[in-house]
């Protein structure tokens, strides 16, 4: 029997992959190929899934001659407003916190080592063991 240039174990008859690379990095049955059958509003089957299945979900795939055609748009459409000063100023004071908080911890991190905060002023206990122990040589 001729291997070729079979790779490391020729002889061996399923595929060898290095340190995993080349293996799906999901498991179990999020992992299966099996895709289940949808159905649209008339009963027809959809075939539409199997073409995105590999996409991402924000991914738009169009999959019937309808996605293509034209569309008219309508300018009073609510969707395609801008939105008020009230909604962009809450945007703008979300994103400056989301980015103050990123900014800050990777500036925190990137500082040396800091010690301890001390909370109050150091108070100095004397011990003094009792001499009447048991045990309590003396």
């Amino acid at each position: 029997m001729d291997f070729g240039d079979g790779g490391s174990f020729p002889e061996i008859h399923i595929a060898q992959l290095p340190l995993g690379m080349g293996k799906d990095s999901q498991r179990g049955a999020a992992s299966s190929k099996t895709v289940a059958l949808q159905y649209d509003e008339s009963g027809k089957l959809r075939y539409d899934v199997l073409v995105k299945q590999r996409y991402y979900k924000s991914k738009i795939v169009h999959t019937c001659l309808a996605d293509t055609k034209l569309k008219m748009i309508d300018d009073e459409d609510p969707e395609l407003q801008k939105p008020d000063e009230d909604a962009i100023r809450k945007t703008i004071e979300a994103t400056k916190a989301a980015l103050e908080k990123i900014v800050n911890s990777k500036v925190a991190s990137a500082l040396p080592v800091q010690h301890a905060k001390k909370v109050g002023e150091s108070q100095f206990i004397r011990y003094t063991p009792r001499q009447q122990a048991a045990g309590q040589t003396a």
